[in-house]
């Protein structure tokens, strides 16, 4: 029996890329981002962020233009000088498509740098217990339109972003995730 557990131990570490005790490093975020996460919390936020991204996956399956078109949203757009208020108008499914597949290929939190964030007010917390601060998904990235979801106390949304010609970002719609949506078909 002590050889048995001495083999099974000796496999798990030699096939395990990792030692005991010894953690990888989470990955950082990009360049691009960390452009979208500062243009969210601007450079006057007060707000405590968690130093972890958050990777729940459900959110990815609220992308796709027949819920997004139940829930009205907020969303501004001008095209035209009139003023635009269906995502369907501004990202198609093969977008969002894309956008959910990023998603669902996130493997764990990122680290948030503190030196990286314009505002010199958001405090980066690292309690896990708590709801009492903002969560943030990576921003995920796809051509010149981003989404990230983010969650305060319980509070929880979609936000999408658009980068323009000059490579800032801005956002353009949110659509609020609540209980009542979280039973509609999506579990």
């Amino acid at each position: 029996m002590k050889n048995l557990i001495s083999i099974i131990l000796f496999g798990f570490l030699s096939f395990n890329d990792v030692s005991i005790g010894e953690r990888k490093p989470l990955p950082k975020l990009s360049n691009d981002q960390y452009k979208i996460v500062n243009s969210l919390l601007g450079t006057d936020s007060k707000v405590k962020l968690s130093m972890h991204t958050s990777f729940l996956y459900h959110w990815g399956n609220y992308l796709n233009t027949d819920w997004l078109s139940k829930d009205p949203g907020f969303c501004t757009y001008q095209k035209n000088g009139f003023e635009k208020r269906e995502i369907s108008d501004h990202i198609d499914n093969r977008t969002l498509l894309a956008m959910r597949e990023k998603i669902s290929n996130i493997s764990g939190s990122f680290l948030l740098e503190k030196n990286k964030i314009q505002s010199k007010d958001v405090k980066l917390v690292k309690d896990f217990t708590s709801n009492n601060f903002l969560y943030l998904s990576p921003p995920v990235i796809e051509g010149n339109f981003a989404v990230m979801y983010i969650k305060l106390l319980w509070n929880e949304k979609i936000i999408f972003f658009k980068r323009n010609e000059e490579g800032a970002w801005s956002t353009f719609c949110e659509f609020y995730l609540v209980e009542s949506t979280r039973t509609d078909g999506i579990s």
